[in-house]
């Protein structure tokens, strides 16, 4: 009895870590399913490597000028709240990627100041950004506390944006991503 009471426990437990591999919850409570995403690294998570002594640190630097920012302009503009935004080239620095090597990813700007992005219904991952009108400054900071923060110029004429990586934390400086919009998440055909 006592070898079939351990061996329903190893069973369960086995169980319980095969349901729940790969999937995570956010702060927000949404669930990342990683499992359910492809090899390549969402151009969000790329990183860099930044000059910064501790990456915790940098991290309550960039939650901190985010809560600033959004003191000083607490309205989320339309601009970017309104669409998703689609990666049709990433340029990490050094390669650019090829067509439709992101088909199906998708970031998401909310007027709470939260972002979400993904692969077609799969959820990779959520933050906190601002975007500041003044110098068209846009400052990511992701849920996943392994991750550095992310500054960027967004570039627009109207049609298209572009991600152009800053100098601000020295992590994606060089890095580029024109986006296209669209009114929902990508769907597969």
């Amino acid at each position: 009895m006592r070898a079939f009471n351990y061996l329903l426990l190893i069973s369960a437990f086995g169980l319980l870590v095969a349901c729940n591999s790969g999937a995570s919850s956010s702060k927000n409570g949404l669930v990342i399913d990683k499992s359910r995403l492809p090899d390549k690294v969402f151009p969000l998570e790329i990183q860099k490597g930044g000059s910064f002594n501790s990456l915790q640190e940098i991290r309550v630097q960039a939650r901190a000028m985010i809560d600033s920012r959004i003191e000083k302009q607490p309205e989320a503009l339309a601009m970017i709240t309104y669409d998703y935004f689609l990666p049709e080239f990433v340029f990490n620095g050094k390669e650019m990627s090829k067509h439709d090597e992101y088909l199906g990813y998708w970031i998401k700007f909310e007027d709470d100041f939260t972002y979400q992005y993904g692969y077609y219904d799969a959820l990779a991952g959520t933050g906190i950004y601002h975007f500041r009108m003044d110098d068209e400054a846009i400052l990511l900071l992701n849920d996943d506390e392994t991750l550095e923060p992310k500054s960027w110029t967004l570039r627009t004429n109207g049609t298209a944006f572009a991600l152009v990586g800053r100098h601000d934390f020295a992590v994606n400086n060089g890095m580029q991503i024109k986006l296209l919009t669209q009114s929902g998440k990508p769907a597969k055909q």
